[in-house]
């Protein structure tokens, strides 16, 4: 399971995941959960094309793989959702899959990609706001859909995209955790460095106190 979002900014896109992969005992085992903290992004050696993976690790990043060599930036916005559906339902093998597809440069673009039940069900949309991957139904989807406007900057939505993400772990901690953002400045995806990552969780903490206090505390 994960957490992931895309937004599209007014001046680039903005990608933020958790970090926690996740594996169940095997099947006829007892066990718990458990796993390792990685990124869940791939990015091309040009920086222009950058791929949020979801669901299974070895799948997704298979996919992600495929799609950066495969695919560039410079390839018209038109073509892009069926050579994706081509390209990556290939290389997904029929596993259940997806993928938050970004693209920089002169022709900007944000697609998610899904490829479900074995395959009988897959698309690859162009995606004009935001879009989530992960766990669907997790609440913290509320603050992406209440709060994100289409005419911020990428500095101001990642706070959004940060405290999504982070809120999302409140409700299932034992599949999400960790905070991870990329970004494109209309030429190049770049990714946040560690420091700065652990500075958006911080200052996550920081408004969780403060909500907390003005629906909760007495005035």
């Amino acid at each position: 399971m994960t957490m992931q979002v895309g937004m599209i900014a007014k001046d680039g896109i903005v990608l933020a995941s958790d970090t926690w992969w996740s594996r169940s005992p095997k099947p006829g085992h007892s066990g718990t959960h458990h796993g390792w903290d990685s990124s869940k992004f791939v990015i091309n050696d040009a920086k222009n094309i950058a791929v949020a993976c979801a669901r299974d690790k070895i799948t997704s990043t298979r996919i992600a793989e495929a799609i950066v060599s495969k695919m560039s930036a410079a390839e018209p916005a038109g073509n892009r959702e069926q050579r994706i559906r081509q390209v990556a339902s290939v290389a997904a093998e029929g596993h259940d899959v997806e993928c938050l597809i970004a693209f920089a440069g002169s022709d900007p673009g944000l697609y998610l990609f899904q490829h479900v039940n074995q395959g009988a069900d897959v698309i690859s949309d162009r995606i004009i706001k935001f879009a989530h991957t992960g766990d669907s139904t997790n609440a913290a989807l509320f603050w992406l859909m209440r709060y994100y406007q289409h005419d911020k900057t990428v500095l101001q939505l990642m706070g959004l995209a940060s405290h999504t993400v982070l809120a999302a772990k409140e409700f299932n901690s034992a599949l999400i955790s960790g905070l991870e953002i990329v970004y494109s400045d209309g030429s190049e995806f770049h990714r946040l460095s560690p420091h700065e990552n652990n500075e958006w969780v911080m200052r996550s903490k920081g408004w969780e106190a403060q909500i907390e206090e003005l629906i909760m505390g007495v005035t």
